[in-house]
């Protein structure tokens, strides 16, 4: 399996001049389903951040697909998300485009379907995540689990090598949890290379989801957490 996102000596100190991160070492491969665990602070988001180029390390190196982010354009790294789907805590849609078009932007941008094509495949992502509500109306009043759901249809709509939940499933419901967790489980199964990245506060919180790895966040490093229930052999 080859490594789809590296990251060497990793240090990022903040805005406010706290280190986050000391000397990160970790790699994450082909066809791998991993967990990151880390309470809340201990800077899951930013190093989701870190790992997609929004933002950039004080010192070391992040790799996506072999190449180092810190060092190529920003049109290649634009070039590089193209080939990756994420989903937020808080979602992160663009609250002036309709429901759908959150959906259809990235396929206007990253694929070549025709006008009708696009709309049809948004239309059936909505379907596939559960939406109900009207695929018109814009994202704002939308419950959070509901926001995250339109989140996953919008990541999953460019079929991506690699897929980042950042606590998605928090605000769900056990039935809403379990669907979720179901979906996730068939995209990642899907493409046999895909990569999938899922954080969590509490380990306990994964013990239904099989993951292949579960690393923590622990001094400001990713430690292999000591985790067997659930994991895929």
């Amino acid at each position: 399996m080859s490594a789809l996102i590296e990251i060497k000596d990793l240090t990022y100190i903040n805005e406010n001049g706290d280190c986050i991160f000391s000397d990160v070492d970790a790699a994450f491969s082909s066809g791998e389903k991993a967990a990151i665990i880390g309470g809340g602070g201990s800077g899951k988001t930013t190093l989701l951040k870190l790992v997609i180029g929004l933002l950039k390390p004080t010192d070391g190196s992040i790799y996506l697909f072999g190449e180092d982010i810190s060092k190529i354009s920003r049109s290649r790294l634009y070039s590089i998300r193209s080939r990756l789907g994420f989903v937020f805590e808080n979602a992160m849609l663009i609250s002036n485009l309709k429901v759908v078009e959150n959906i259809t932007l990235p396929l206007y941008y990253h694929t070549e379907y025709l006008e009708d094509e696009i709309f049809k495949r948004a239309l059936t992502l909505l379907d596939i995540v559960g939406y109900e509500g009207d695929v018109w109306s814009l994202p704002g009043h939308l419950p959070a689990q509901t926001k995250k759901a339109v989140a996953l249809a919008r990541a999953m709509a460019i079929e991506p090598d690699i897929m980042i939940y950042d606590k998605i499933f928090e605000e769900f419901d056990d039935a809403q949890r379990q669907g979720m967790i179901n979906l996730i489980d068939k995209f990642h199964a899907a493409k046999k290379e895909r990569l999938s990245v899922i954080t969590f506060d509490r380990i306990d919180e994964m013990t239904d989801i099989p993951c292949s790895r579960v690393l923590k966040i622990e001094n400001k490093r990713l430690v292999p957490a000591d985790f067997k229930q659930g994991l895929v052999e």
